[in-house]
């Protein structure tokens, strides 16, 4: 660990300074731990469109490198190093206000946020194959005469 004196903190200071917001470890004044990236809370059932909704926010924010690994924790440089932190950081508290308190139990040590994504990926990614099962058998079984145009589309564009 690089040993932190006041000249280093000022230089740090006013080298983060410089990060553009395009950057990915760019977090603007109004980014704090408490956001909740979507309204929807995972409890374990439909990680699929829970996944979706934060996959869309982190790209708004510029932040799936955090998630997919790409943005990895800078080793040579003390200034981007802290930044990297800080950004990892909230991303960890906004992936966990996003998730049940059950879940969070279970997560709630993990450091880097690519490991936490894989953890969720790998717990709650996999096909369900009796949901699979269920899905075909409504597909196969929907009839447009108990709907309108409208009603008839929505619900095979929802399944």
């Amino acid at each position: 660990m690089v040993e932190v004196t006041d000249q280093s903190c000022k230089s740090t200071a006013a080298q983060v300074e410089h990060i553009d917001a395009s950057h990915p470890v760019f977090l603007s004044p109004s980014d704090s731990p408490g956001i909740n990236m979507i309204k929807t809370t995972f409890d374990g059932f439909n990680f699929g469109s829970w996944k979706r909704g934060i996959l869309i926010s982190l790209s708004a924010k510029n932040k799936l490198g955090f998630i997919n690994g790409t943005c990895k924790c800078p080793e040579n440089e003390y200034t981007m190093y802290v930044q990297w932190r800080y950004c990892n950081d909230m991303m960890l508290s906004w992936l966990l206000n996003a998730l049940s308190k059950e879940i969070v139990e279970s997560i709630l040590y993990s450091q880097i946020t690519s490991e936490l994504w894989e953890e969720l990926e790998e717990r709650y990614g996999q096909a369900d194959g009796t949901k699979l099962f269920h899905l075909q058998w409504e597909l196969n079984n929907i009839k447009h005469d108990s709907y309108n145009v409208a009603g008839y589309f929505t619900k095979l564009k929802r399944l």
